[in-house]
């Protein structure tokens, strides 16, 4: 038996978003006598998309077909397996309407996000929005200048996001949005997106032009007016 679930009320910065807090998921597998019981596994980062693969493995059924994921029965068996140090989250429409095309790679300790949307001047309009949290988070915001800045950055994000989990596991702290970067997450940084570039590159990306442009303020107004909605 697998148990999984949602992610609950579509507050702010969860839900149709690529922040861990939208896309951290409990997951519960049961196996009599072969998974052991009690059995918790926080080290290794799988994705829903290495489910199927997973089960085809473990009822032993043989398929030709290619899979995003991979299985990751080895470590329900209590075995070890390597790369499974991150995991990558794409959001691209609402509904189908208005393209807020956004990507991600998460490790356990550091998250980088890509907003190709974001320029500044188009704003973020989702569920999160809608409900009454929302609406008291732009009222406190009137007197609260840490909030307004919380609102600010939902609704205009930047380019290009990251975060320290360890020492920020809400993700409140842009550490690329800063003003004085601080230089000791350089090598990070690199590390992430390098790997962001090769999972696009792998998977033939739609907005991967963007992301191999997004030093470049002309090309990114120009997918904007192609790809996303709003002022560009």
């Amino acid at each position: 038996m697998i148990f999984m679930s949602d992610h609950g009320m579509s507050l702010p910065f969860a839900k149709v978003n690529c922040y861990v807090q939208s896309t951290k998921t409990p997951l519960i597998i049961r196996w009599p006598k072969v998974i052991k019981s009690g059995m918790a596994d926080n080290e290794h980062m799988i994705s829903t998309v290495d489910l199927m693969p997973t089960i085809l493995e473990a009822v032993e059924v043989k398929t030709s077909a290619s899979f995003d994921g991979r299985s990751f029965l080895p470590l329900l068996l209590g075995k070890t397996q390597t790369g499974w140090d991150a995991v990558y989250t794409q959001f691209n429409h609402i509904h189908g309407r208005t393209p807020y095309p956004m990507r991600s790679i998460i490790t356990r300790d550091y998250s980088y996000i890509f907003n190709p949307w974001s320029n500044g001047k188009r704003s973020y309009r989702a569920a999160p929005m809608a409900g009454l949290t929302f609406k008291a988070m732009q009222k406190a915001a009137e007197k609260d200048p840490q909030i307004k800045a919380r609102v600010d950055h939902l609704v205009k994000r930047s380019l290009e996001e990251f975060y320290d989990l360890k020492k920020d596991p809400d993700s409140l702290n842009n550490i690329l949005g800063s003003k004085d970067k601080d230089s000791n997450y350089d090598k990070e940084i690199t590390n992430l997106r390098e790997k962001l570039l090769k999972w696009m590159v792998e998977f033939k990306d739609p907005v991967l032009d963007a992301y191999k442009n997004r030093h470049s303020p002309e090309y990114l107004k120009f997918y904007g007016r192609i790809h996303c909605q709003g002022e560009s």
